[in-house]
């Protein structure tokens, strides 16, 4: 009952535009010259697998300058730079971090600098899911632990890119449906973080007006962390999706969705279409149904 519940409320999300996409398209294509990286310098957390590098990928097809992967292991990040420097000119490196450790975070942010002088794309997408049990039976440690994650990581990096940023340059909070969708048992702790997460960035957004800040449902993927947690996403999307929405949030197109939380799988073009009524009626951002009361 509950895997079907799950599937049920993963799989059938209502959408926000008439089409649903589940692959790349045209649109929102990186080697479309209108969504250029050129002369762009893009920092990944999580970078060294699943949506992470489908996104360095992306960035290169966009002819990115330059690329810096971070992650918390270092033979696996290797392998990465070494698949990446095969595909186009930019220039991949990568900093061994823990998103949690504010020290380690400041150097990577630190060595990008020093390397190409500054930074113009932040994509935190560094995040943990837990062993998905009903609360009364999880783990204390490894359920916070989605917390020190998918909150407290976002925060330090963000930070850390706020000391260092230049005016018009995009940080991109990897969330999530669970955020806002119907509770799914055993999911409590990835649900309520991300959700926190997804508040502090609406709070980064209004307090720095310069930074271009999204949060983003990247799409349902199976990737690692999935994995790790014993979570099969089914008919998942092509990461090729969230990798090219990455890419077409930094243009100058998605201006009108900055503060919100914006699904790969929206279509563009309709949401263009709406961006007037997105800004007045202040859709894709989160509230409490129904507020403010008129009782």
């Amino acid at each position: 009952m509950a895997d079907t519940y799950a599937e049920d409320v993963i799989f059938h999300q209502p959408s926000f535009t008439k089409t649903w996409h589940t692959k790349s398209y045209a649109a929102i294509s990186p080697s479309d010259p209108r969504l250029s990286a050129a002369g762009k310098v893009v920092l990944i957390t999580g970078g060294g697998s699943g949506i992470g590098k489908a996104t360095a990928k992306a960035f290169i097809e966009a002819q990115a300058a330059a690329i810096l992967i971070v992650g918390r292991t270092e033979p696996k990040l290797k392998k990465t730079v070494a698949e990446l420097q095969g595909i186009g000119k930019t220039t991949i490196s990568y900093a061994v971090a823990d998103a949690t450790d504010a020290a380690a975070v400041d150097a990577a942010f630190a060595t990008a600098i020093q390397d190409h002088g500054h930074i113009d794309v932040v994509v935190s997408n560094a995040g943990h899911l837990d062993d998905h049990l009903p609360i009364a039976k999880s783990d204390l440690a490894e359920y916070w632990r989605s917390f020190e994650v998918n909150i407290k990581g976002p925060l330090i990096v963000s930070r850390a890119f706020l000391k260092v940023h230049r005016p018009g340059a995009t940080f991109i909070n990897v969330s999530s449906a669970a955020a806002i969708m119907a509770a799914i048992p055993g999911f409590s702790s990835y649900s309520a973080s991300k959700l926190g997460g997804a508040k502090v960035m609406e709070y980064l957004h209004f307090e720095n007006p310069d930074l271009r800040v999204f949060n983003w449902q990247p799409a349902t993927t199976q990737t690692d962390m999935q994995s790790k947690a014993g979570v099969k996403m089914g008919a998942p999307d092509d990461i090729g999706l969230p990798a090219s929405f990455a890419v077409w949030l930094t243009s100058q197109e998605s201006e009108f969705l900055r503060g919100r939380l914006v699904w790969s799988n929206f279509d563009v073009e309709e949401m263009k279409a709406r961006a007037d009524e997105i800004k007045e009626k202040n859709l894709l951002t989160l509230s409490l149904t129904g507020y403010p009361f008129n009782a």
